[in-house]
C-alpha cells in the first residue's frame, strides 16, 4: 500500500488543532516537531482538494505545505532511519526490533513505530511514562483514554495492573493497541474499544491514563469522573502550560484534587485524585 507524506511548517502551538483535522478526514499517524508536523494517508484514501480546504482552515502559506508519495518501502525505512529508542531514567526503555539497546531499566517496551503517536518521543507521552513511575500498578484497575498506540497500557500491565480498558476513535489504533499487547507478550487480553468516550462502558477504575488533545480534555472532566473510583488517580497530558489553568479550574470545578504537574517544553502534564 503506498502511502502520501504531508508537511507542514508550522509551530507546535497550532499543530494539535491540524492533527485533529486530518485525523477526520483519514491520516493516520503525525510526527510533531518544533517548527514543522508531518501527517501520512494512504493513498487511495487521499481526499481530493484537501489541501486547499486546510490551508484556508488555518491560514497557512502555501509554500509551507508538501504533500508527496512514499513507496512502501521507503516508508518503512523511514521509520527505522528516524526512530530513536527511548531510555527514561533506570525506569523503562523503549525500541523496536531492529535495535540494540544497552540498558539497566526495570521495564522495556517493544514498539512497532509505523506510527508517530504516543512512542514516547513527544513531550506529553513522555511526562506520562515518567508520572507512572510514581504510581502503585499493583492489581489496579486501568483506562487508557485515546490509547494511540496503547504504550500506556502496556506499560501499565508490566507495572502489575490486572484489568485494562482502552479506547481510540481511530481504527488504525485499535489495531495497534493488540499489535503492541502482542509482540511484549502481554498476557492480560485488553477491553478495547473503537469509539469516542461515550462509547465506553461507564465502569470505575482505579487509575485513568489520559494523554489526548486539550479540546477532548476541556469536554471530558464529568465523563472521566464518572469512571474513576474515590481515591483513583487520574493523569492527563496533552496540555499547553500556557492553558494549564483552564484544564485544571475544570476538573477543580467537577471534584478532583489536583495533587501535582509536570512542565517539559511547552507542554504540562496533570495529576489529579478523586476523593
Amino acid at each position: 500500500m503506498n502511502y502520501f507524506q504531508l508537511q507542514i511548517k508550522v509551530n507546535p502551538r497550532e499543530q494539535q488543532a491540524i492533527i485533529n483535522h486530518l485525523d477526520t478526514i483519514g491520516f493516520e499517524g503525525f510526527e510533531e516537531h518544533d517548527t514543522h508536523m508531518m501527517a501520512y494517508i494512504q493513498a487511495n484514501a487521499l481526499p481530493g482538494g484537501f489541501m486547499e480546504a486546510l490551508i484556508a482552515a488555518f491560514d497557512l502559506d502555501s509554500q509551507d505545505v508538501f504533500l508527496k508519495e512514499l513507496e512502501p518501502t521507503n516508508y518503512n525505512a523511514m521509520w527505522e532511519a528516524n526512530f530513536d529508542p527511548i531510555i527514561i531514567g533506570d525506569f523503562c526503555a523503549i525500541y523496536a526490533d531492529f535495535h540494540h539497546v544497552a540498558h539497566t531499566c526495570r521495564y522495556t517496551i517493544k514498539i512497532d513505530p509505523k506510527m508517530a503517536f504516543g512512542t514516547g518521543h513527544h513531550e506529553t507521552t513522555h511526562m506520562m511514562l515518567t508520572a507512572m513511575d510514581t504510581l502503585d500498578f499493583s492489581q489496579k484497575s486501568v483506562f487508557d483514554y485515546g490509547a494511540g498506540t496503547g504504550i500506556l497500557a502496556v506499560m501499565a500491565v508490566k507495572m502489575g495492573a490486572q484489568k485494562i480498558v482502552a479506547n481510540d476513535i481511530q481504527k488504525e489504533a485499535i489495531e495497534n493497541i493488540y499489535d503492541h499487547f502482542k509482540i511484549n507478550d502481554i498476557g492480560l487480553e485488553p477491553n478495547v474499544i473503537h469509539g469516542p468516550l461515550e462509547d465506553v462502558p461507564v465502569e470505575t477504575v482505579d487509575i485513568i491514563l489520559a494523554n489526548i488533545n486539550q479540546p477532548v480534555l476541556t469536554v471530558s472532566a464529568a465523563g472521566l469522573k464518572s469512571r474513576l473510583k474515590t481515591h483513583g488517580h487520574l493523569l492527563i497530558s496533552g496540555v499547553l502550560a500556557e492553558r494549564r489553568k483552564d484544564i485544571i479550574d475544570i476538573y477543580l470545578a467537577e471534584g478532583f484534587t489536583f495533587k501535582s504537574e509536570k512542565l517539559k517544553g511547552e507542554w504540562s502534564m496533570l495529576h489529579f485524585t478523586l476523593s
